[in-house]
C-alpha cells in the first residue's frame, strides 16, 4: 500500500482516465464525486475537490480524457456530465434526467465518440446520450432490449456492446455503427448476469 486519500460516503466505482493522472470516485451516501490527482512516481493520491451528485453511482470517463459522465440513483434517473480540466477539476456540462424509478447501473462511452450507452432496467432499453464539454447532454435514441439491462461493456475491437439481463437472464449483444451509436446483435441466454468480462468476441 502507497497511502490512502479520504474520498466521501459510500465510496465505489473509482475510475481512471487514460492517461493514468486524475482518479474520480463516486460517494453515493455523501452524493457527490471525489477527484484526485495520482502521481505515477508514487502512487499517492491527491485531493482536489468534490462535485455534488445526488447519490452518485459509478461514473465514466470517456476514452480522450475530458469528459466524466456520472448517474445518480434517485426517483428520477439523472446523468450528471463534467468536463475534466487540466489541473483535474471538474467543471458541470449540464444534465439529463431520463425519468426511469432509479438506476444504479454504470455506462459505457462508444469507443470513438462521445457517446455514453446507457442501461435503462425498469424500461427494458439502451439509452444512447450525446455529451460534450460544452453543452448539456442530449439523449439521441433508446433501443428497446430486455428487462432488467446491467453494466454495459464495450469490446476491445471496439464493434461490439454486451449488456447483461439479470432480469432475465440473458445477455443482449448490439454492434457500434460509424456514429457510435448502436443496433441489436442478438439476444443470448446467461444464467443470473450482472457483469460481463470480455475475452474474445468474433462475427461471422
Amino acid at each position: 500500500q502507497t497511502g490512502s486519500a479520504a474520498a466521501g460516503n459510500g465510496a465505489t466505482q473509482p475510475v481512471v482516465t487514460r492517461d493514468g493522472r486524475f482518479v474520480y470516485v463516486s460517494n453515493t451516501t455523501s452524493g457527490n464525486v471525489s477527484a484526485f490527482s495520482f502521481s505515477a512516481a508514487d502512487g499517492s493520491l491527491t485531493f482536489i475537490e468534490n462535485e455534488s451528485v445526488i447519490s452518485a453511482v459509478r461514473g465514466v470517463v470517456n476514452s480522450a480524457g475530458t469528459i466524466l459522465a456520472v448517474p445518480d440513483n434517485i426517483a428520477s434517473t439523472t446523468l450528471y456530465t463534467f468536463a475534466i480540466q487540466a489541473n483535474g477539476s471538474l467543471v458541470s456540462a449540464g444534465t439529463l434526467a431520463f425519468g426511469t424509478n432509479g438506476s444504479n447501473q454504470a455506462p459505457a462511452f462508444a469507443p470513438a465518440s462521445d457517446i455514453v450507452y446507457f442501461p435503462l432496467p425498469v424500461l427494458g432499453v439502451l439509452s444512447m446520450t450525446a455529451v460534450s464539454t460544452t453543452a448539456s447532454p442530449s439523449q439521441l435514441a433508446q433501443i428497446s432490449s430486455i428487462g432488467g439491462l446491467a453494466h454495459p461493456v464495450v469490446d476491445p475491437t471496439g464493434r461490439f456492446v454486451f449488456v447483461p439481463s439479470s432480469g432475465t437472464n440473458q445477455l443482449a449483444t448490439f454492434t457500434v455503427l460509424s456514429s457510435g451509436q448502436v443496433t441489436p446483435l442478438q439476444t443470448l441466454p446467461a444464467t443470473g448476469a450482472t457483469t460481463v468480462s470480455i475475452a474474445s468476441y468474433l462475427q461471422f
